[in-house]
């Protein structure tokens, strides 16, 4: 299904396309079967849509769950964000218990070039997510005001109970996604 998701824009347009060329041809030749068989891709787009607003793929998961942190860390809201954290992973939590709260967050912005690879083949699937995401923040204690503060991160999830849940996560000079990205090219 992982294909069917990334490629619904181009057999949306097949179809769109297919479509309207049996109506041309139809309007062109008054054959009315023309115009029937404009109807078969019509339905096939239709079925589509469907399924894709149905089937959720791991990505679209671990990209929701990204998103639900980000408000949660926005909202400053500690208990959201600790629901987050694979209960195995509890010096993740200590360090969120520890550090969140000398800060008071603004905004969290995942930029656009976040990434999302998926291993169902791991026990439990894990999924690392990487990304440059800007934060707007200030210290409790009055040193430091609104800062936007870019950072390149790399989140590892697992699956637990059908949620993704944080295991492990890093983050860099925003930098580090350039550089990361070069490499791979490599």
């Amino acid at each position: 299904m992982n294909w069917l998701d990334q490629n619904a824009i181009w057999l949306l347009l097949i179809c769109g396309l297919s479509a309207a060329i049996l109506l041309g041809g139809w309007i062109q030749t008054g054959r009315r079967t023309l115009a029937w068989a404009a109807v078969i891709p019509a339905v096939l787009a239709a079925a589509l849509l469907l399924v894709q607003q149905w089937v959720v793929t791991d990505q679209e998961q671990v990209r929701k769950t990204l998103s639900e942190i980000a408000r949660a860390i926005e909202r400053n809201d500690m208990e959201t964000v600790l629901r987050y954290i694979d209960p195995d992973s509890p010096q993740i939590a200590d360090v969120a218990r520890r550090e969140l709260p000398q800060y008071e967050f603004g905004e969290v912005s995942i930029k656009r070039n976040l990434e999302i690879q998926v291993d169902r083949q791991r026990d439990p699937p894990q999924a690392i997510a990487e990304f440059n995401v800007t934060v707007v923040v200030s210290e409790r204690s009055g040193m430091l005001q609104n800062q936007r503060v870019p950072r390149f991160a790399s989140v590892t999830f697992l699956l637990r109970d059908e949620r993704w849940l944080v295991a492990h996560y890093e983050h860099h000079p925003p930098q580090q996604g350039m550089m990361l990205r070069d490499a791979e090219s490599d």
